[in-house]
């Protein structure tokens, strides 16, 4: 009988992701201000939980905004649907941190995670129409079966959530990554880098 590694396989998903710096900012064009939905606090609330992890800086744009590195931390499998109905949340906001919503299905009952995963920055001109150099994510996670990946696919968009919370009097979507990206309409200039360099582009951390 076999043992050790050998007898649990797994699964590498490789993603490659073209960054869109101007719509990552909501700007229209390199010369124009940031949207106040793009501020520090707001892309840790929209990346990892609410409220925020860390105040940030000051300047909410400048160096990043904030620190690069947040606490990866486990709010549990329940989290996701709390703050989709304002408990917890700044305000009572409606709120879905893409950590919260991979939390309900991504760890085990005593919280470790049941996947690897590893990202790293890129610049260059892959899959770029017209081979313009821009920002990029490279993206690598080791999952125990496809199933699991689609289950991980599924709880980071947490639609089931939005539409409860929706359906209820008053009460509105709650606010959280879009589940489908729209196709950037590419090549375009990268965002000035006083605002943010292209490899602090994303808070990303392990679910």
């Amino acid at each position: 009988m076999q043992t050790g590694c050998e007898c649990r396989p797994s699964i590498q998903h490789l993603s490659h992701v073209i960054l869109d710096m101007l719509q990552f900012f909501d700007m229209d064009a390199p010369s124009l201000t940031p949207g106040s939905d793009v501020e520090f606090t707001e892309r840790v609330q929209y990346m990892f939980h609410a409220p925020p992890l860390v105040g940030g800086n000051q300047d909410q744009y400048a160096d990043g905004g904030g620190p690069a590195l947040l606490p990866n931390q486990n709010r549990g499998p329940h989290y996701a649907a709390r703050t989709a109905q304002g408990i917890g949340t700044e305000n009572g906001e409606h709120r879905m941190g893409h950590l919260s919503c991979l939390q309900r299905t991504s760890r085990a009952a005593d919280g470790t995670p049941i996947h690897i995963r590893m990202d790293g920055p890129g610049f260059d001109a892959m899959d770029v129409p017209g081979g313009a150099k821009v920002p990029e994510l490279q993206f690598t996670i080791f999952v125990p079966s496809a199933d699991f990946f689609r289950t991980l696919r599924t709880s980071q968009a947490s639609l089931d959530l939005q539409d409860k919370v929706r359906r209820q009097p008053e009460r509105r979507r709650p606010r959280a990554l879009p589940h489908r990206d729209p196709t950037p309409e590419l090549p375009r200039p990268p965002a000035p880098t006083p605002v943010l360099p292209a490899h602090r582009a994303r808070l990303t951390a392990a679910a």
